[in-house]
């Protein structure tokens, strides 16, 4: 039997179209269109058909729906490859006897897509000097909405390992705050946080004290303080 190949453009004709290489998403793009931000990964992200070992990253998706958006770039990469971290889990609220006292400094709102800030004072209650040390970022906090599902979490994943310190004056704030900023979106610029009232949950992390006395061998303090209403404007 003769098989007959027919000219592109009656192709064309018939509606057919080739594929358009231009038309197809790089692997930043990609990335882009999933509430996920990327942190790292291994493996050849610049031709089509190139297979991704490892991809790391923060936001509220599947590893599956990683692997589709990577095909829509023309990539490879297995499921069990792919890792995502996700909601975290606030320690307990600041126990009783604890060297210090918390307060959260924080606006009542925001707006959709913006730079917000907040910080922790913490005020030394003891009746010696102490230190508190902290890396770059000593924060986090998780955003809830109405129905309880969190659509935001301030985690981070690779950070310059540095240490801070600051004293803490006996019966007195200390010296600095604890702070952190972020943007009021879902892991993108893409999905920015839907005007509304939400949860705010913050949280301190790897914090440290020392000093004289009972903490002379240092301690860890991660604590919550009590979440508050923040109310996201358009």
């Amino acid at each position: 039997m003769k098989r007959f190949l027919l000219p592109l453009f009656l192709l064309a004709a018939c509606g057919y179209q080739t594929p358009d290489p231009a038309q197809q998403l790089t692997f930043v793009e990609a990335m882009q269109n999933l509430p996920f931000q990327l942190d790292d990964w291994s493996g050849n992200t610049q031709e089509p058909g190139g297979t991704l070992t490892y991809i790391s990253g923060i936001g509220s998706v599947t590893p599956q729906e990683v692997v589709t958006a990577l095909k829509s770039a023309g990539l490879i990469i297995k499921p069990e490859n792919v890792h995502v971290t996700g909601e975290p889990t606030p320690p307990p609220l600041l126990p009783n006897g604890s060297p210090f006292r918390a307060e959260l400094i924080a606006s009542s709102t925001g707006r959709s897509g913006q730079d917000y800030a907040i910080s922790v004072r913490l005020i030394n209650t003891t009746t010696q000097a102490l230190k508190v040390s902290y890396g770059a970022v000593p924060l986090n906090a998780v955003l809830v909405d109405q129905n309880g599902k969190a659509v935001f979490w301030a985690t981070v994943g690779a950070v310059i390992a540095v240490v801070y310190l600051t004293d803490c004056p006996p019966q007195q704030p200390c010296n600095k705050t604890l702070d952190l900023k972020f943007r009021l979106n879902r892991f993108q610029p893409k999905f920015p946080v839907q005007p509304g009232n939400y949860t705010l949950k913050v949280f301190t992390q790897g914090v440290g004290v020392s000093g004289e006395g009972p903490y002379q061998t240092g301690q860890v303090l991660n604590f919550s303080l009590p979440p508050q209403t923040l109310t996201v404007l358009p």
